[in-house]
């Protein structure tokens, strides 16, 4: 139903996250060095916890800042079979990053109203629409109006970067940025859709952790120029215009 994209094991190559059907697990797919994708669902840990739930809106995200991935996934029959022993409005799942590649459901009484409640969801998209630094979402229902659920997690440092092409397509999609913290790397790609029917904001956002400063930031752009930028303060939101300047925002 929905799929989410991201490099959630720090190889620079991008992962994938699928949402599926009832009795269907979620599928996690590790993209190998020779471009072949490695089925890693039973060492994901959401095995049992997706098993009873129709999949939508899936997104990995960062909603502590501590440079692991999270992710969120909304769930929801297509048609009512609560007279077979399926549920029909689902709740909405929260997956805490548990290491390389792996997670743990957070119990909704944790989380939030939002999670406490049953849905028929559909489309996700993040978006920080506060500007604190903390990524929040918008959530869709088939049959109710849209949740904008704001993220007041204990949270790191960040880094967010918006992007403009000028040698490229001005959008910028499909660029790779790539950045350095304490020896670590960790890529994110500028994307044009993520999830199910949904773009995100047109912003790629960093988790730092205790980091107080990004020591390198590398774009390659689709027109293949590669940009290198250093030293760069944590807690702040910047522009990067292709070929010629990165501007704090």
């Amino acid at each position: 139903m929905g799929v989410a994209a991201g490099d959630i094991n720090g190889d620079g190559a991008m992962d994938l996250l699928v949402t599926n059907y009832f009795d269907e697990t979620n599928t996690l797919y590790l993209q190998e060095p020779n471009g072949i994708f490695r089925d890693a669902t039973r060492s994901s840990g959401s095995v049992a916890p997706s098993l009873k739930m129709l999949g939508f809106g899936v997104q990995f995200l960062d909603a502590q800042n501590d440079g692991e991935a999270d992710f969120v996934v909304l769930n929801g029959h297509i048609d009512d079979m609560t007279h077979a022993g399926m549920g029909y409005r689902m709740r909405s799942q929260f997956f805490l990053g548990n290491g390389p590649s792996r997670w743990m459901e957070l119990n909704p009484n944790e989380l939030g109203p939002y999670f406490e409640r049953e849905w028929l969801g559909r489309a996700l998209a993040l978006i920080d629409f506060n500007r604190d630094g903390r990524q929040d979402f918008v959530a869709t229902d088939l049959e109710g109006p849209t949740s904008l659920v704001r993220n007041d997690s204990q949270s790191g440092n960040y880094l967010t970067i918006r992007l403009v092409g000028t040698k490229s397509h001005r959008d910028a999609i499909g660029t790779n940025v790539i950045v350095t913290v304490a020896g670590t790397q960790r890529t994110q790609q500028l994307m044009s859709g993520c999830g199910y029917m949904a773009t995100n904001e047109k912003k790629l956002h960093f988790g730092l952790g205790s980091a107080e400063q990004v020591d390198r930031i590398e774009l390659d752009w689709p027109s293949g120029i590669r940009e290198t930028y250093s030293d760069v303060q944590a807690n702040t939101h910047w522009m990067a215009i292709e070929n010629l300047s990165l501007m704090q925002q």
